[in-house]
């Protein structure tokens, strides 16, 4: 009982049906209505667009004449489905066979108020449509009809075209491969079919212009919004973005590549000289019958081809031959790519084969030289490296062995010595350099645990 009341207040006072209430007027009016449109001919019936296209000019409103527009569209579609009349949609005959309901009507007159009709599928909101499309084409501003793909762009343009071509309407619809003047010929039409997404793009390129004439839109006036949740809610989430041709070309690449190309090259030179010197000692350690033994100096160019190229066919290759992983792999704990040891940072100075190693290391800036260089970058590299060995926790020279700071240090100070001696004759060089190294050696062995 408690259920069959409210059942009975929601018929009498829910909104849907209050709503349904209050068209239920317009709907009796619009078939009333319809009868006169039986006598005329197609031509007399097709001619009233023009008529409709003058009353608005003159004053009345889309509103005022949406009663004689809808009962256009229905005799319309009643003449086509009486006579069976077909037309090509998407490449295979169709034939029309549809006239619209009561309730169509009502969608039909929800949709030019501009609210959102709720219609399951198979209701005919592809039918329904048609009927406000006409009515807001008549101003000659063009109507929208926004769908979720070109597939049902292009069929319900061609298959509710042929109701509103029979009816004095020019359809068009717009795909994605069209130019744009096709695109500007198919916004040009009375009603128009199109994704949201072209219609979108369509308007960011039109901001894009220069010249009016290149403009494919033109004022904006009605649309109708298919799968309006999925347009506007979902695939709003996606926004549209275009971009254009920048206005000056920085040529970075073009000056770029060229530079590039050539450490590539320089580096793929270097790479194969180390290949080959690997190769040469690894050829001469097989040759004994014995395993695989190289020297450490072998041993730092096979990491730095695989380092500076580890795809490189050759270096795979040596791979297959026992025993020369393990090496790397040994090596590269000594140099471990990333810049780490167990104990902290690690710088690594290619040239001096040296790794300062140490937790108080941030990355800095050695100053690097070449040969030949002046003896004034020697000696400011040589102090640089000094200042850090200070610092470091241990050295690892290029041989692998750890030295202490002491020996370190020692060896610094006798390159900077070294370099005061060159300035030296030939005659006393020889013996400065010497004594140079005793004392050293000396200075060495007098520490702790030498």
């Amino acid at each position: 009982m408690a259920k069959g009341l409210q059942g009975w207040f929601e018929s009498a006072f829910g909104k849907k049906n209050r709503d349904v209430v209050k068209m239920q007027p317009l709907v009796d009016r619009i078939k009333a209505g319809r009868g006169q449109y039986a006598s005329l001919s197609d031509d007399e019936l097709r001619a009233k667009r023009e008529e409709f296209k003058s009353r608005h000019a003159a004053g009345e409103t889309l509103d005022d004449l949406l009663f004689e527009a809808y009962g256009v569209v229905w005799e319309g579609c009643r003449r086509l489905t009486e006579r069976k009349a077909s037309w090509m949609v998407w490449g295979a005959e169709a034939t029309w066979d549809m006239v619209p309901y009561d309730v169509q009507l009502m969608g039909a007159i929800v949709l030019h108020q501009g609210k959102i009709a709720e219609m399951a599928t198979g209701e005919g909101k592809t039918l329904v449509a048609i009927m406000p499309l006409y009515l807001n084409s008549i101003p000659g501003r063009g109507a929208h009809l926004v769908t979720v793909n070109d597939y049902l762009a292009r069929r319900d343009a061609q298959w509710m075209g042929g109701v509103l071509d029979f009816l004095g309407c020019k359809v068009g619809y717009i795909l994605g491969e069209m130019s744009p003047e096709e695109r500007r010929e198919a916004y040009a039409c009375d009603v128009t079919y199109g994704t949201n997404n072209e219609f979108g793009f369509d308007y960011l390129r039109d901001n894009m212009v220069v010249h009016a004439e290149h403009l494919v839109h033109r004022e904006f006036f009605y649309a109708i919004v298919d799968e309006v949740d999925s347009v506007l809610i979902d695939e709003a989430r996606t926004p549209l973005i275009i971009s254009g041709a920048v206005d000056k070309s920085t040529h970075q690449f073009t000056q770029m590549n060229p530079r590039v190309q050539n450490v590539v090259r320089a580096q793929m030179k270097i790479v194969n000289d180390w290949l080959t010197d690997v190769e040469r000692s690894l050829r001469a350690a097989t040759d004994t019958g014995e395993d695989v033994k190289i020297d450490d100096e072998t041993a730092l160019k096979l990491l730095r081809v695989s380092r500076g190229a580890p795809k490189n066919p050759r270096f795979r290759k040596l791979g297959q031959v026992p025993g020369v992983l393990e090496i790397g792999d040994q090596e590269l704990e000594l140099y471990p790519a990333d810049g780490h040891t167990a104990d902290g940072m690690a710088i690594f100075v290619p040239w001096a084969e040296v790794l300062i190693c140490g937790d108080y290391l941030s990355p800095v800036e050695i100053p690097m030289i070449s040969e030949g260089g002046s003896r004034s970058a020697y000696r400011a590299t040589l102090e640089r490296l000094r200042e850090l060995v200070e610092r470091s926790d241990h050295v690892v020279p290029g041989h692998g062995s750890v030295l202490d700071r002491t020996r370190a240090l020692a060896i610094l100070a006798e390159d900077l010595k070294y370099l005061e001696t060159l300035e030296l004759p030939l005659a006393r060089r020889d013996s400065e350099q010497q004594k140079i190294h005793a004392a050293n050696l000396e200075q060495i062995e007098a520490e702790p645990g030498a």
